[in-house]
């Protein structure tokens, strides 16, 4: 596997582990997102304007893997609308075993650490206030 995706992997899969679930794609991608603009984690995510702010592909891609692979579970809530992801034991056997973890987790937690208790609009306020070049295109008003 390619040492640049192990490390993407990573990162989805500490940002799961520090909130055992994550309701929404949109969350999760903001929480990345973020991450990817702490110019802490060397890592890029090729996000890209979108209609929701900032969107990855890559994201996309690295989802369905790990999926496919049983490292995350996804399922929908009761009004089949969100998606809601989680790490499995799978999952946080790699994060545990690979040796950047303590790293890794130290920057997750240090950067959404305390944005996980915003509610998804306030959540989205905040990116688009700080990065209005990814907004252009969105149809979620501030």
């Amino acid at each position: 596997m390619n040492k640049f995706i192990k490390i993407q992997e990573e990162f989805i899969l500490q940002v799961l582990s520090l909130l055992n679930t994550i309701k929404g794609k949109t969350r999760l991608m903001k929480f990345l997102f973020l991450l990817e603009k702490s110019g802490r984690i060397g890592v890029d995510f090729s996000f890209e304007p979108k209609h929701y702010g900032p969107y990855s592909k890559c994201i996309d891609n690295l989802l369905d893997n790990l999926k496919k692979k049983d490292k995350i579970s996804s399922y929908y809530d009761q009004n089949n609308k969100t998606v809601i992801y989680s790490i499995t034991d799978k999952g946080y056997t790699q994060i545990k075993n690979n040796p950047l973890n303590n790293r890794i987790f130290t920057i997750v937690e240090e950067t959404i650490g305390d944005l996980r208790e915003l509610n998804l609009k306030e959540l989205i306020n905040l990116v688009y206030s700080r990065y209005p070049e990814y907004t252009f295109l969105s149809k979620i008003k501030k």
